[in-house]
């Protein structure tokens, strides 16, 4: 829905509660002391920015580019062609 309507399909998602696993495309643990990882999207434009409580980077410390993880988190909308989860949380790693 996003690809074709990011309006409408905001509207309806903003504030959800959604459960993602993909394979983690980067991680950044120093803006805003909020670590994110980030997924691929639909296009090579687009990712899914996944950022998790403030000040936990050493708890996601061991994760690498490659590996594939299931988190949870809340929908916070679009931002730069970014769809943006806030408070995730990691609930697993796949070996």
């Amino acid at each position: 829905k996003f690809a074709t309507d990011e309006q409408s399909a905001e509207e309806k998602v903003a504030g959800a509660q959604f459960t993602l696993r993909g394979e983690i495309k980067s991680l950044d643990f120093d803006t805003y002391k909020e670590p994110m990882i980030a997924f691929e999207g639909s296009t090579p434009e687009r990712k899914v920015a996944c950022y998790f409580y403030p000040d936990t980077q050493d708890k996601y410390s061991h994760l690498k580019p490659g590996q594939t993880v299931t988190i949870i988190g809340l929908c916070d909308g679009m931002s730069q062609g970014e769809l943006v989860m806030a408070y995730c949380r990691l609930i697993s790693v796949d070996p």
